[in-house]
């Protein structure tokens, strides 16, 4: 602060903060909003962009060196009510566990993920990997990994969904295993949930009773899944142990692409 009031450079970061904030919650509004659900943990780095420069604000127009304290409390509580508002709907406890889903006595919740990881780095490095939700697998394990949320993709993978040639794109992408996250039951009977995860209903894959594994996914370009990718229970190369996953109970399986 100089002369009761915020820097040059605290302006300036305050300002970057602002814009930065203003982009994601656009973002969300031209380009997700409209075809999916924008889960409340999604807003975090916009929170934090936002309590900043609102921060940043309060102290550039405070000027008396009393109300300095004022406006530093004034931040920091509404950083608190943001982030309380951001994690009402995972909880405190899902933060806590995340913590140490990785240690190697992972928590249960995440304990098919520490396993999966594990097992990718036992794999050559050159293998390619497919997986929706896999920002957490591909981090950790340092694989090649192809995302088919296609949030991160580019358009022609959307095409392909559309074209319903999802089995080509993988072939593409030289993709050798295929990680299937089912689920023994629906998550709930109360309301739709993400058309993505509609394959994961998949209690016959979940309990190993199953002749072909019906795999798709959904584009939210185009508002359809893609075609079916039936996956042989010859073609299975590795299951984890059963874990609690928000209301069911999931497994992680892999397919081996090389075997279809």
């Amino acid at each position: 602060l100089r002369g009761g009031r915020a820097g040059r450079e605290v302006r300036g970061a305050g300002l970057t903060a602002a814009v930065l904030c203003v982009v994601q919650l656009a973002a969300f509004t031209l380009f997700q909003k409209w075809s999916k659900p924008v889960p409340t943990w999604y807003l975090g780095p916009a929170v934090l962009t936002g309590t900043f420069a609102l921060a940043a604000g309060v102290a550039n127009m405070v000027s008396l060196r009393r109300l300095r304290t004022l406006a530093v409390a004034a931040a920091v509580c509404t950083l608190a009510v943001n982030l309380a508002s951001v994690t009402k709907s995972w909880g405190l406890k899902s933060w806590g566990l995340s913590r140490f889903s990785l240690r190697e006595n992972g928590t249960v919740p995440f304990r098919k993920s520490v396993e999966l990881i594990e097992l990718m780095k036992s794999r050559p490095a050159d293998q390619v990997w497919a997986c929706t939700d896999c920002g957490k697998l591909a981090f950790w394990s340092g694989r090649t990994v192809v995302n088919l949320d296609g949030l991160i993709n580019d358009f022609a993978y959307q095409d392909a969904l559309r074209d319903e040639r999802l089995a080509e794109y993988l072939r593409e992408k030289n993709v050798r295993y295929l990680i299937f996250l089912a689920w023994d039951r629906p998550q709930t009977k109360q309301r739709p949930y993400e058309p993505m995860y509609a394959h994961r209903v998949a209690p016959d894959v979940f309990s190993g009773n199953y002749e072909a594994a019906e795999f798709y996914v959904y584009s939210y370009r185009y508002m359809r899944y893609s075609e079916v990718v039936r996956l042989p229970r010859a073609a299975e190369n590795w299951r984890s142990a059963a874990a609690k996953d928000c209301n069911v109970q999931g497994k992680a399986v892999v397919f081996d692409l090389g075997r279809l």
